[in-house]
Parts: structure tokens; sequence; C-alpha cells
């Protein structure tokens, strides 16, 4: 169980709105999965959000985030968004697992309702 509370200014230090860009990260890892934050706002983003991972060999791995976005400058709600993972090992297959991710984003003053889901499949093997 965790909590985050990440800030990407929307303020050069003189009142002037300029975003704090990260154009070589992964606002996908960190900002939510449905993507709407890749780019920072003018106004910057303030992301708080709530994480819960479980994980055993038997069950494999479930992931819940919920994040709440805001503007730096202003506090206006962006939007919520909930992220879902769980992925686990086929035992019948050596090396093979499948992983399913769910995003759900909720717009307020940015962007609009996004929802988007993958499923994949992982094989790993021994190159000896």
């Amino acid at each position: 169980v965790g909590v985050n509370y990440e800030v990407l200014s929307g303020t050069d230090g003189t009142g002037t709105a300029t975003a704090f860009s990260t154009p070589l990260a992964t606002g996908h890892k960190f900002n939510g999965w449905a993507d709407i934050f890749l780019n920072t706002p003018a106004n910057g983003l303030v992301d708080t959000n709530g994480r819960f991972v479980y994980k055993t060999k038997e069950a494999g791995k479930f992931v819940a985030c919920y994040h709440m976005f805001a503007a730096d400058i202003g506090g206006a709600d962006y939007g919520t968004e909930l992220d879902i993972l769980y992925t686990n090992k086929i035992a019948s297959v050596k090396g093979l697992s499948y992983l399913v991710k769910y995003a759900d984003y909720a717009a307020d003053t940015n962007g609009v309702d996004t929802t988007k889901m993958w499923a994949s499949l992982d094989y790993k093997f021994d190159a000896k």
C-alpha cells in the first residue's frame, strides 16, 4: 500500500504559466495509464494517488491505483483515474505469463473521459 504526491510545476517562479516538461520520460508509468498527461498542462499537474499491490507466487500480481489530478496553478480539478492490473504465470507452459491492464479516466476540466484496456502474453526463455 502506498500514497504518492507529485507536482510538475506550472510556473517559472515569476508567476508566468510555464509547465515543467519531461519529453523523454514516461508519463504512462507515473501519471495514469490512460495517457491523458503525457504532456504537462500549461498550469502544471498535481497528481495525488494511492496504490495497492498484492503479489504471491500462486495468485500472481494485482495492482490498483487511484489518481486525483489537479492544476498546480489555480488548483482546477482535472479529473480522476482508476488503474487496475493483473498478471500471472500460465502454469501449463513454462515461461509463459499473461497480463490484463485497465485504465478509466473521468475528466473534470482537462481532456475527455477515456477508458483503455490491454491484454498481453509474455514468454521468457533461456538462451543457453
